[in-house]
């Protein structure tokens, strides 16, 4: 099977790319950076270099490639993780932008089966003096625009 696998050099996008390889499939890493072409190469994977942002663009990759699946491990997020709300901003810009792009070009080129990465719950770090505490109830509003860009 033929799979395009995007944030192909996401923490865990290159375990994905050995695995589907080692399964046998056709697998195609998707990446914005052409430095980063070897790691996808090195996890056995082809790698394309296109930028999600550029509707356009992505549709034409999308298209030539043609997968029967596209997995979106679309992230981006700091490296000790996120400390604060605006460390999210990226990430938000690249789940309200960047999937909606790549999921309408697969749509285009009759991909059956989109797989996306999520997130299955938050954390308040403001409000339980110091500790980490599950969110629950209603999206405080502070977080409203990451649960909007998940959605």
């Amino acid at each position: 099977m033929r799979v395009l696998v995007a944030g192909a050099t996401s923490v865990p996008g290159l375990p994905l790319l050995r695995e589907l390889n080692a399964r046998g499939h056709d697998v195609v890493g998707l990446t914005r950076q052409l430095a980063k072409t070897p790691q996808i190469e090195q996890a056995g994977a082809k790698p394309v270099v296109a930028d999600v942002f550029d509707a356009a663009p992505i549709d034409s990759v999308v298209a030539d490639i043609e997968p029967e699946v596209v997995v979106s491990l679309l992230t981006t997020l700091p490296k000790r993780g996120p400390m604060r709300v605006k460390d999210f901003e990226p990430a938000r810009e690249l789940w309200s932008r960047g999937a909606p792009n790549l999921v309408t070009a697969a749509q285009r080129a009759g991909v059956r089966r989109v797989v996306a990465e999520s997130v299955i719950f938050a954390h308040d770090w403001g409000s339980a003096h110091g500790r980490v505490r599950p969110v629950s109830g209603p999206t405080p509003s502070r977080w409203r625009r990451d649960a909007q860009g998940v959605a």
